[in-house]
């Protein structure tokens, strides 16, 4: 029970924290492996990479969110189907599925996934803070609660230096 309380403290680090996290699967993901990549958020995967829940081999209940995950990703059908069956799942079916957002050759993986991750790393911090905020709460609230979330958000937004140079930008044909 320690072991799953320090490892669902990290989880709900990458899962509440404010910045956005890039996870990149190249090879094999299996069990808690895939759980991780989920909870990180954008999730880069070489074309050749594969994926399975691993536990049913193992004779292990799903791990790591694992159940809260999948269905989250790919709907509760298919979560069911990953979950029980330990089938494998090919790089081309997990994107079709939604258990990842990209596609990518392996040679160019890493370099993509830096390349993204410093793009989101010199973004506008707080607007993309709230945007991973908010997603999490569509899930959690009735559509009343997340339209005042998303207004309290939105000023929040417009009042950061981030907005002000975005707008600035814009009005100047330049990037931010």
């Amino acid at each position: 029970r320690e072991r799953m309380r320090t490892s669902h403290d990290w989880l709900e680090l990458l899962m509440l924290g404010e910045k956005p996290v890039v996870t990149i699967v190249n090879g094999v993901a299996a069990g808690a492996g895939v759980s991780l990549a989920l909870f990180g958020g954008i999730i880069l995967c070489a074309d050749d990479a594969k994926f399975r829940a691993g536990f049913p081999g193992l004779g292990a209940v799903p791990d790591l969110g694992a159940i809260w995950t999948r269905p989250r990703a790919v709907g509760v059908p298919r979560a069911k189907d990953l979950l029980l069956s330990n089938r494998e799942v090919l790089a081309a079916e997990a994107l079709s599925i939604g258990l990842v957002s990209r596609l990518l050759p392996s040679a160019s993986l890493m370099e993509e996934g830096m390349k993204l991750a410093k793009q989101l790393a010199s973004g506008p911090s707080v607007s993309l803070g709230l945007t991973k905020s908010l997603m999490r709460k569509a899930f959690e609230t009735d559509l009343a609660e997340f339209f005042d979330a998303e207004a309290n958000a939105q000023v929040l937004a417009f009042s950061s230096a981030d907005f002000d140079e975005g707008v600035a930008a814009f009005l100047s044909k330049r990037k931010p």
